[in-house]
């Protein structure tokens, strides 16, 4: 919600439950949202759109007691923990017994089979994490607290392949705290799969996209030799990098012929117009591209223009122009997760047929 109405909800919960800690009040306004349904819909929006759901400030000045971690971050698959443990405070002078159940929503999917691309807009599909809980019924003593453990396995339809998201709210009810007593939530969110084998850049596209490559002076894709004359302005080559997912890291280099792609040292980044000015070829921060023409300024790839400059430090702007001989270009993009200085394990590497520079 818009910061200046969580300002104003803020203000209010202080004025009548007094100063609280950062951490304190984003606990209880989150154990306190409200998450609202999709558009005729049985099941809650996904927690990656709506976050913990509404703010309701009523119920969160009302509210004694919280729970903590009041989000769970699942991670992916990969890499979860066994499972995650949180706390219920009961700030009430009586016991109160909490019932824990899961509140699913759908899980996303953004990728289809055989694509590298990932979809303009996710599927949603019904499948469901499930949570498994060290106890059902809690009860915590007043002025107490309790720990309780949730092992959550995820959707079981959807393949890891396609690196579903799945979320959901952990509800607890309490049983003997009167009907106006509202339910706690918790929301959570994690993937199926390894994050780390997504997909960087559009190499498969059976939907007819753009895919990674070089293009010649005549606009086609270069699939074999080719011989790239410096002295002649019509010459061109574009590097084509339509990226599936956000890139940390994206490198265009230089190699001499017959090189090993993984272990060949780089004889220099490629130099030359691109979406990002003139620049060596070696960026960071690089957002995705999107499958089709996007209204909001997202572009189907980024280029780069090679003009037969080469750059020796990604940082400078200093360059010089190749040798004559025949080379091949690397493109490697880093894996998410991944090791900048674990070359090559953590990047996915894309190596040109052999170009041949001539003056």
């Amino acid at each position: 919600m818009a910061c200046p109405y969580i300002a104003g909800a803020l203000a209010l919960y202080i004025q009548a439950k007094g100063h609280q800690t950062g951490p304190r009040l984003k606990t209880i306004f989150q154990n306190n949202a409200k998450p609202v349904k999709n558009y005729q819909s049985e099941y809650a929006a996904h927690v990656a759109v709506q976050g913990a759901g509404l703010v309701n400030v009523y119920d969160a000045i009302k509210a004694n007691n919280w729970v903590s971690p009041s989000t769970l971050s699942l991670n992916d698959t990969a890499n979860t923990q066994k499972s995650y443990r949180v706390t219920i405070y009961n700030n009430e002078a009586k016991s109160v017994t909490y019932k824990l159940s899961n509140a699913p929503t759908l899980t996303a999917i953004d990728f289809e089979a055989g694509n590298d691309m990932m979809l303009d807009a996710p599927n949603y599909v019904v499948d469901f994490a499930t949570a498994k809980f060290s106890g059902d019924l809690i009860t915590v003593g007043p002025k107490s607290q309790k720990t309780v453990d949730i092992t959550f396995t995820p959707p079981p339809k959807s393949s890891a392949k396609l690196f579903p998201l799945f979320s959901g709210y952990i509800v607890f009810t309490p049983q003997n705290a009167g009907k106006a007593a509202t339910p706690l939530m918790v929301p959570y969110a994690g993937a199926k799969g390894s994050w780390k084998e997504m997909p960087i850049f559009n190499i498969k596209d059976p939907r007819g996209g753009v895919t990674l490559g070089i293009l010649n002076s005549a606009g086609k894709y270069i699939t074999g030799p080719t011989t790239y004359n410096l002295t002649d302005p019509k010459q061109v080559l574009t590097i084509i990098l339509p990226l599936s997912t956000p890139a940390l890291l994206v490198n265009v280099e230089l190699l001499a012929k017959g090189s090993n792609v993984e272990q060949a040292k780089s004889l220099g980044y490629l130099y030359g117009d691109s979406d990002f000015g003139k620049t060596p070829y070696s960026l960071s921060y690089l957002p995705r591209n999107t499958e089709t023409a996007n209204p909001n300024g997202v572009t189907q790839y980024f280029t780069l223009n090679w003009n037969g400059q080469l750059s020796d430090n990604p940082s400078n702007n200093l360059h010089h122009a190749a040798k004559a001989g025949t080379y091949i270009i690397r493109i490697s993009g880093l894996k998410h997760f991944g090791d900048p200085k674990n070359f090559p394990a953590d990047y996915y590497i894309f190596a040109s047929p052999e170009i041949t520079v001539v003056f």
